[in-house]
């Protein structure tokens, strides 16, 4: 149950979102781990050296987040293939893209249950693709403290009777997460297995961050500030943990958290949006562009132990009363010093929205440091509004989007990269603006770069997979699309460095030569395919009158008896060959089956690829006769050269010998 603050209006929220909390439209799915059955754990991928007071990179952990990311992209993309091959004939099917990032994090003040929150959170993503959510009676309405529904009728729970995901340092399952009073969460912690989401067939990867608590005894304010930075930038959906009510202390320390990212984000604003008028200048501006800027992801206050709701409200009274509490703190018309309304204003023009959540005591067994984890002792209310909190949280208003820290965008691959780039801006625990801009300039950059290479390949296109060009007229179209990604890239780059530093040189010519390599490398790989293809359909466009024709006439000549026969052996050959592979048995095994229909789906693809390269080499043989016979005798005239050079030195060797013995 929340609501949601956009400049100084709340956008209005859908009326489906007030009851329902098991979306089951087919454009709304999300599988729960990388691989069937597969169970993740807590990973600490950032941590505050105390000693060195710096910020230090958890590379290993890294490393198997992202190769999880991969394992989950290529199975997204394997997906995408398999949907392209049963498109209907003539349907266009869309390029695998690669999976993109969403990040949902909490932080807060230690000790406020945050990794207790997302334990449950964790548990609500595991069950959103086996079955109903809730089981509740469409009759009955919801009133507080009426215990309208039992802790059963929440399906997400599961039907185990303890919450066990992290609790007791069981961390194989969830978060850890402690009863009492005492501290469990250091530095900054990533679930190593992501969700899959899939909104209006774009799937997203989804990875659940767990933070430090500020303000613990341990860390300084520049040290909290550090790794709350991080998780805000980090975060598509930013969940602030506050206890009992909004105020103007947690305001402020959340703008002194934000601090640094805001100098960076406002600065990088101001950046993209020059590169934006230069590359409409050039009439290159696609439609993402417009909707680019850099910035962070939504930001939901979540304010825990909420003591105002009435006994018997409803969901709208309860709905009201948050957004009544919301607008009189966060709405900078409502507010009248001015310095206040300045750090409203900023934290809105940080965030792509600002929402609030209220939720009730989740019950007095709760904090007792023996709590074990019961479901049962878990408080009716709380469960309820927390499943339309997390409901929202997912596919509500604002819908999850990719994480885009300084405005590069996590994907599958270059998540480790962008990650650890960011760190190292708060590397000495007191990051300032350089640093920080430093970081934006290196994602920029990389972000530049990778953009250069999927336009090159975009200009080429398919050429080179089913049709063919002259070796001379490809190499031509590769140098010239080349050389405009490459003036593309160095005036993309020109707006990120402001100064004339040998530092900033040396830097800016690193990076065109960097791109440079990569383009030519793949220009060098796109012509060598090319001419081979080339070369081979030249000599498939001979061999096809002088041997397959009359070697297909002679087999279909054969008696029908001797050539069924022939079919029959060659294709129980194929499928014991298959069943083999396969390792089962059987030659009619499902699997065997499909196999063998991809080889001959793939073996007629091939054929009409060599079909369609052919009668582009027979349509040139008229234009350029002499290209075509130095295709066909290149090879034999290189030869023949070859050997008269040999039979040349023979014949002079044997010369030299004879003069040799006769003069002896």
């Amino acid at each position: 149950m929340g609501t949601s603050v956009d400049g100084a209006q709340p956008r209005p929220r859908r009326g489906s979102e007030m009851t329902d909390f098991g979306d089951t439209s087919p454009t709304r799915r999300i599988s729960a781990s990388v691989k069937p059955g597969g169970s993740g754990r807590p990973l600490q991928i950032c941590e505050i050296d105390f000693e060195d007071n710096c910020v230090k990179c958890c590379h290993e952990n890294l490393e198997v987040i992202a190769e999880n990311l991969k394992i989950l992209n290529e199975t997204v993309q394997q997906r995408q293939a398999l949907a392209a091959s049963k498109a209907a004939p003539g349907t266009t099917a869309s390029p695998p893209v690669e999976l993109k990032v969403a990040v949902v994090a909490v932080m807060g003040m230690y000790r406020t249950g945050k990794s207790f929150l997302l334990d449950l959170l964790l548990r609500y993503l595991r069950n959103q693709d086996k079955g109903p959510l809730t089981r509740f009676d469409p009759k009955k309405s919801w009133r507080m403290a009426e215990q309208t529904y039992e802790n059963e009728s929440y399906c997400w729970l599961g039907s185990e009777s303890r919450i066990s995901e992290g609790a007791q340092g069981d961390n194989e399952r969830g978060f850890q997460w402690r009863s009492g009073v005492e501290k469990c969460t250091k530095g900054i912690w990533l679930w190593s297995h992501p969700f899959l989401v899939t909104e209006d067939d774009d799937p997203l990867a989804v990875l659940v961050m767990d933070t430090q608590g500020a303000w613990d005894s341990q860390m300084s304010s520049e040290q909290s500030s550090c790794i709350f930075g991080i998780t805000s930038m980090l975060s598509s959906k930013l969940i602030y943990n506050l206890q009992n009510r909004i105020s103007e202390e947690k305001i402020d320390n959340l703008d002194y958290f934000t601090t640094y990212a805001g100098i960076v984000i406002q600065e990088a604003r101001e950046k993209a949006q020059s590169t934006k008028v230069a590359r409409e200048q050039r009439g290159n501006l696609s439609d993402d562009d417009e909707e680019e800027e850099a910035g962070m992801g939504d930001i939901h206050f979540l304010v825990r132990d909420w003591e105002y709701f009435e006994d018997g409200w409803s969901l709208d009274q309860c709905t009201k009363q948050v957004s009544d509490h919301l607008m009189t703190h966060l709405d900078p018309n409502r507010v009248a010093v001015e310095e206040r309304r300045e750090t409203i204003t900023r934290l809105h023009n940080l965030f792509r929205s600002v929402n609030l959540c209220c939720l009730p005591h989740p019950g007095p067994r709760i904090p007792k440091s023996n709590w074990k984890g019961t479901i049962s002792d878990i408080d009716s209310d709380f469960l309820y509004l927390l499943t339309h909190f997390f409901a929202n949280l997912s596919h509500g208003e604002y819908p999850l989007k990719v994480a885009a820290p300084l405005g590069q965008e996590l994907t599958a691959s270059s998540f480790t990269r962008v990650v650890e780039t960011l760190v190292s801006a708060f590397h000495n625990a007191r990051p300032d603006a350089t640093s920080l801009r430093k970081a934006f300039v290196t994602c920029e950059t990389h972000r530049a770069k990778e953009d250069a290479l999927a336009a090159f390949n975009a200009a080429i296109g398919s050429t080179g997979k089913t049709e063919i060009q002259d070796p001379e007229t490809m190499e031509a179209l590769l140098a010239q699309q080349r050389s405009r990604q490459l003036s593309a890239f160095k005036i993309r780059i020109r707006s990120l460095f402001t100064g004339s530093s040998k530092e900033e040189d040396a830097w800016r010519e690193e990076l065109m030569a960097e791109v440079s390599h990569v383009l030519e490398e793949k220009s060098k790989w796109i012509a060598d395919r090319n001419r081979t293809a080339y070369t081979q359909a030249t000599w498939k466009l001979v061999a096809t009158p002088t041997l397959v024709l009359p070697i297909t006439l002679s087999v279909l000549s054969l008696p029908h008896l001797l050539l069924y026969g022939a079919v029959g052996v060659g294709g129980a050959a194929h499928l014991n060959a298959r069943a083999g592979h396969e390792g089962v048995r059987g030659w009619f095994a499902p699997d065997v089956l499909e196999r063998v229909f991809e080889d001959c789906k793939n073996f007629a693809e091939q054929r009409w690829t060599d079909v369609v390269q052919m009668m582009y080499v027979a349509r040139r043989c008229d234009k350029l006769p002499s290209q075509i016979s130095d295709s066909l005798t290149g090879g034999s005239a290189q030869a023949v050269a070859a050997g008269v050079a040999a039979q040349g030195a023979a014949a002079a060797a044997a010369v030299q010998t004879a003069a040799a013995k006769h003069q002896s």
